[in-house]
């Protein structure tokens, strides 16, 4: 797993698969749209801050154009870094699960890792 900045693990992603089925009904409270852009070889995070809970699960349905190398991760408010996890590279989307590490204040971040704009458009629930 990537750290952050202060080697605090945020998340774990786990892409759907037959060990981790999608939901067959989202029978989640909130809905978040995701719809942004990240300019090339950079990280940025949505404005929604939300609390979480260690253990708490997000479900991504997030798509990336164009297909470009780019990280899904959690933005940490409370100290103000980053943290990618490993499974979370990817150049077409996530469509799995982003688990919180640690309780806190947290909102969905990306990592552009190449030298393209990068938009993010789809949702996650919790």
């Amino acid at each position: 797993m990537y750290a952050s900045e202060n080697g605090e693990v945020m998340a774990i992603f786990t892409p759907y698969s037959e060990s981790n089925p999608a939901p067959s009904k989202l029978a989640r409270d909130t809905k978040v749209n995701v719809n942004c852009s990240v300019p090339g070889r950079q990280q940025g995070y949505l404005s929604n801050i939300y609390y979480f809970s260690g253990g708490q699960k997000l479900q991504l349905n997030i798509t990336i154009n164009p297909q470009v190398s780019s990280n899904v991760g959690l933005y940490n408010r409370d100290t103000n870094s980053f943290g990618f996890p490993e499974g979370g590279l990817s150049s077409s989307g996530w469509y799995g699960t982003l688990e919180v590490s640690n309780s806190g204040r947290y909102s969905l971040a990306f990592r552009n890792n190449s030298g393209t704009t990068a938009n993010y458009t789809g949702s996650y629930t919790f």
